[in-house]
């Protein structure tokens, strides 16, 4: 075997293994469970600031792992109204926006037990 071909096989070996040391299991939190209210209630004000009032929220995916959290919620008036973007922060965008839709990225490196601690979020 050349040395170029062993040098490039150890390379790929190496990335994967770094890659797969990398990667953290996810998993999706029933209803009703306390990590997903948790989640929820993370990116909660900044939805409800946009909105200009209470919403709740209708999950369409959530993955979590230990210390972040993605998802798509359908963000509707508490009880399941519809939230008129007319009347909204972004009324400007409603347009050319796809619905009440909202994905979200929430990191945070103490683990959600903190309340105090300062989160990463990204809408």
């Amino acid at each position: 075997m050349s040395v170029g071909r062993s040098l490039s096989i150890a390379a790929l070996a190496s990335l994967w293994l770094a890659g797969a040391s990398l990667a953290q299991p996810f998993r999706e939190p029933a209803k009703g469970n306390a990590e997903r209210a948790a989640i929820l209630d993370a990116i909660r004000p900044a939805v409800e600031a946009e909105m200009r009032g209470p919403v709740e929220f209708v999950v369409t995916t959530m993955r979590a792992s230990p210390n972040w959290a993605f998802m798509q919620v359908e963000s509707q008036l508490p009880g399941g109204g519809a939230i008129d973007l007319a009347q909204t922060g972004l009324r400007d965008e409603a347009e050319m926006m796809d619905g009440r839709t909202v994905f979200a990225q929430d990191h945070d490196d103490l683990g959600r037990s903190d309340p105090n601690h300062k989160r990463d979020r990204f809408f």
